[in-house]
């Protein structure tokens, strides 16, 4: 038989086909697609909320509750047939003191007017005294965030108003004292009913409450909000100072970060008060993101030219030379990598195609995908041999490449909330002050767009009411 070329390309083609033959099926991919995110489990946020009703506030409602003539008695009887009208008014400046409570020290002058009797006949005039009028608050906190003031009131005389009938002194204490205590008590049950609605604390409380729920724009580009859906609020006791009267309220509920739209605020009726649960402190989700680009581009680097070599069985030497990282992307819960790898052994070469699926998973702050199998590759009966021999080097050689450290990643984040929640400017009625100390990375999740490292950001949240109405 005389050998042609084209004889001999065709017995070629038949060697190789027997040598090789074609795959036993079509190649495969594993599906695209993450699975549905289930929701992070953060711990509760508690976010502070300062309230003060100031000295000035307290002393300008308690002074208001003390009517400007206090006493005003006409015709009142004395001793050795004086009648005299006896005026009580409040005079001077009020001065408070604080302490355990607050005291607002109210001056009060007294006035006696002889006006028939023997007055008219001796011709007295008026005489005045001067007395202190002390009104003592120890509020407490009801379950309803009113202030329980209770009010005490006493009195104590600088000068005693004296009517002088020659060598006689005819005073009126016991009775201007009888008067006064039995004024000051109405006076004392005035401030009880009245100065919780005068002083404003429940007021205060409930539109806190109803701001919180209130998205806050922390970042425009991209749109990003700050979301608090409270769902307790508590306190400890109130606490007073030579500034006022100070109630820390602490709300707590969870604290998220939302991309896009801000979600319509949650309406809820003010709750009553709570137990204190525990330290101050808000714990936040946010995400770092690892496009799939970019774990493409990161295996790429490292891992193309790589080579393995083993020795195959019928085969001999094999080498396989990984050429091309075909793509990277999500498949369900797992990280799906599709590599091009060039086989060579016994003088033949064949271009072949293999899919593997890992779990990614967090090893301090590093992202790394572990427990790689082979999903899917192109298959001959002399690939198969290659493969069996190669499989878990090339594997383990992925696994290793694989690897992201997110140290920086995270700080990173650190530093932009801080400069986000830092940056706003007070509005919608509320103020930040914001400490952010720590960020944990948590969690790492597929999905279609990335691949995403869930942290918990740790730290403080004070909010402070602006322009609430005095």
């Amino acid at each position: 038989m005389r050998w042609t070329p084209w004889t001999l390309a065709v017995v070629g083609a038949v060697v190789l086909a027997c040598t090789c033959g074609p795959p036993d099926a079509p190649l495969v991919r594993p599906p695209r697609g993450a699975a549905p995110v289930e929701r992070a489990e953060v711990p509760a946020s508690q976010v502070s909320v300062p309230v003060t009703l100031t000295v000035d506030l307290i002393r300008d409602r308690v002074v208001q509750s003390i009517p400007p003539v206090l006493l005003d008695v006409k015709g009142q009887e004395l001793d050795h047939g004086i009648v005299a009208d006896i005026t009580a008014e409040r005079t001077g400046k009020p001065r408070v003191k604080t302490g355990s409570g607050i005291e607002v020290v109210v001056p009060i002058g007294f006035s006696v007017v002889p006006r028939a009797g023997k007055a008219a006949k001796l011709k007295l005039g008026e005489v005045t005294g001067e007395v202190e009028v002390t009104v003592t608050l120890r509020p407490q906190l009801a379950d309803d965030w009113n202030l329980i003031p209770r009010p005490r009131l006493t009195h104590r005389w600088l000068e005693e108003p004296m009517l002088k009938v020659g060598p006689l002194k005819i005073g009126v204490r016991k009775i201007a004292d009888a008067a006064l205590v039995e004024r000051l008590d109405d006076v004392a049950d005035t401030l009880a009913r009245d100065l919780p609605r005068e002083l404003g604390l429940r007021t205060r409380v409930k539109e806190a409450w109803q701001l919180l729920a209130e998205p806050r724009l922390i970042r425009d580009d991209p749109r990003t909000h700050l979301v608090f859906a409270p769902d307790a609020l508590y306190a400890d006791d109130i606490i007073t100072s030579s500034e006022g009267v100070h109630l820390t309220v602490g709300a707590s509920g969870d604290l998220t970060i939302v991309l896009g739209k801000a979600p319509p605020a949650a309406r809820a009726k003010l709750p009553p008060r709570q137990p204190v649960p525990g330290p101050p402190g808000v714990q936040l989700a946010a995400d770092i993101e690892v496009g799939w680009p970019v774990l493409t581009n990161a295996l790429r680097e490292s891992v193309v030219g790589q080579k393995i070599r083993e020795q195959v069985p019928g085969l001999g030497d094999a080498t396989v030379t990984i050429t091309e990282v075909i793509d990277c992307y999500p498949s369900k819960r797992s990280v799906a990598v599709g590599l091009r790898a060039r086989a060579k052994a016994a003088g033949t070469t064949l271009d072949v195609e293999l899919w593997l699926s890992g779990r990614p998973v967090l090893r301090a702050d590093t992202l790394r995908i572990v427990d790689f199998e082979h999903v899917a590759r192109s298959s001959s009966t002399w690939f198969d041999a290659i493969h069996a021999v190669v499989a878990d080097e090339l594997e383990e050689r992925v696994a290793q490449e694989l690897v992201l450290p997110l140290g920086s990643r995270r700080d990173e984040l650190l530093t932009q909330l801080r400069r986000d929640l830092d940056a706003r400017p007070p509005r919608e009625g509320l103020a930040l002050e914001v400490d952010i100390t720590s960020a944990e990375l948590a969690r790492i999740y597929p999905t279609d767009s990335a691949l995403m490292v869930g942290a918990v950001v740790s730290g403080t949240l004070t909010v402070e009411v602006l322009q609430t109405p005095q």
